[in-house]
């Protein structure tokens, strides 16, 4: 790489550090991110282990969290933590992958790099690098072998996502391995390191009988696979049948193309990019169909194919053409996406949990019993206290993560006067109460509540709006409240 390229590149890095700092700093954590910082903090290791039968996802991120969330470091730590892993990621993307110039600008200002896998503090971006390091490595695989193991144990442990990319890739290295001209001992050591990642990684997914998602095919979404391949290359649906349609061809094209060149080359690509998108598929199907940020797997192992496709092959632009043409017309779609949502982060809410938090604190009601419910969102606002816990009208009970189990799925849809009785038969009839939806002026009336603050105006995931309401002493004083 010519030492111009190289500065060009840094500049069009140090943008997106620039751009992701912005994003970070306006950012407001919803209540996913909330779920792996309070099991950091609240569990111990092995319990940790074990409820990950409920999370549906090893505990690889929440292990690397847990030092910062039980040292006492801000919430904020985490994310710090997961930018640094998103511009690793950048850098080694810019300086290492093979692909064409503008290939690699539009992937890093697409909408997953510059916002879900770079600000939304989950465990994919984890993925996403070693996807990257070990495409890097692949052609050297022989050589770096007991790295490369390590790397596919550690990826076999980041999500279910990459469970199963992580074993065909432990399948070929198997007959890699047997081949080698190694001793017994070490051909033993490289064959049980990516075993002993995936032994881990199946257990900490196995889901616990009263999971809500136990089973292999409790859930059926036979078009899951239509829909994630628009999400993945885009992420966005415009819910326009030709639209969608147009994006569709192009990507079914684009995969259609590249597995034919790599298997008229006999190469180990094919079958990965197979394998991995009937897992994927198997996933969105049958267990969760999930957002963006899942279903842009499919883009991300395409990449990892190709990136280890062109190391493999020589002269491969020409071959590719027929596959770069649609890509890049799915990335500058995700890139104006990207622009959209970067505008409204900077206006709008994320999440109401910030603001509601700092509301809790300015005027001390964390001393306060708070009842929540629906107990996920309320969730979100813990994190910014270090004691707090809120009585979930869920479960019945005080509780910071949420466990997703039956008795969660059971009262998902409380009537409002359910929820009332629940605190009363507790002893807690005079508490805070805290609701993910707006109540209806008859209601307040009925039980005497008065809104005392709300976040309503919000653009991210599930809309996760906030509104507080306390008892009043005397329906006068509620008249006076509801009317100012």
């Amino acid at each position: 790489m010519k030492k111009t390229e190289q500065v060009f590149l840094f500049g069009f890095f140090f943008i997106y550090v620039v751009l992701g700092l912005t994003l970070l700093y306006y950012h407001e954590p919803w209540r996913d991110e909330a779920q792996a910082w309070l099991i950091a903090r609240d569990l111990s290791f092995l319990r940790i282990l074990s409820q990950m039968g409920y999370e549906g996802t090893p505990a690889f991120w929440h292990v690397l969290i847990m030092p910062f969330a039980k040292l006492g470091f801000p919430y904020k730590s985490m994310h710090v933590l997961h930018f640094f892993i998103a511009i690793v990621i950048i850098y080694f993307w810019l300086y290492k992958s093979p692909f064409p110039l503008y290939i690699k600008l539009l992937y890093i200002f697409s909408y997953s790099m510059l916002f879900d896998y770079c600000v939304i503090a989950r465990n994919y971006n984890i993925s996403l690098l070693l996807l990257f390091v070990i495409a890097y490595l692949y052609k050297e695989r022989k050589r770096f072998a007991l790295r490369y193991a390590v790397l596919i144990a550690l990826l076999s442990n980041t999500n279910a996502h990459s469970f199963g990319i992580a074993l065909v890739l432990t399948f070929i290295f198997y007959r890699d391995v047997i081949h080698l001209n190694i001793s017994v001992s070490r051909r033993f050591a490289l064959l049980l390191i990516p075993l002993l990642g995936i032994i881990t990684a199946f257990y900490q997914l196995l889901p616990h009988p009263d999971n809500i998602y136990h089973g292999l095919f409790q859930y059926h979404k036979l078009n899951a696979p239509f829909y994630a391949l628009i999400n993945g290359f885009t992420s966005l649906v415009f819910d326009a049948f030709f639209f969608d349609g147009v994006i569709l061809i192009l990507v079914l094209y684009a995969i259609v193309q590249f597995l034919k060149v790599s298997k008229e080359k006999n190469c180990d690509v094919y079958y990965i990019l197979i394998f991995s998108y009937g897992w994927l598929f198997y996933i969105f199907i049958c267990k969760h169909f999930g957002f963006f940020r899942h279903h842009v797997f499919l883009l991300n192992v395409f990449i990892f194919c190709l990136w280890i496709y062109k190391n493999d092959q020589v002269k491969t632009d020409r071959d590719l053409s027929a596959v770069f043409i649609p890509l890049t017309i799915c990335l500058i779609v995700s890139v104006v996406h990207c622009g959209i949502i970067f505008q409204k982060e900077i206006k709008l809410p994320f999440s109401g949990s910030t603001d509601m938090a700092s509301y809790i604190k300015q005027n001390g009601l964390e001393k306060e019993i708070i009842v929540a419910y629906r107990a996920p969102h309320a969730s979100s606002v813990l994190p910014y206290f270090n004691n707090l816990k809120f009585w979930y009208a869920d479960i019945r009970d005080y509780g910071t993560f949420i466990t997703w189990n039956t008795e969660y799925e059971r009262n998902q849809d409380l009537k409002t006067e359910d929820i009332f009785k629940r605190a009363e038969d507790a002893g807690l009839s005079r508490a805070i109460f805290l609701f993910n939806k707006r109540l209806p002026n008859v209601l307040c009336k009925k039980y005497k509540l008065v809104l005392v603050y709300k976040v309503d105006n919000v653009f991210g995931y599930g809309e996760e709006t906030l509104f507080l309401y306390k008892k009043m002493a005397c329906e006068k004083s509620y008249q006076y409240q509801l009317s100012s």
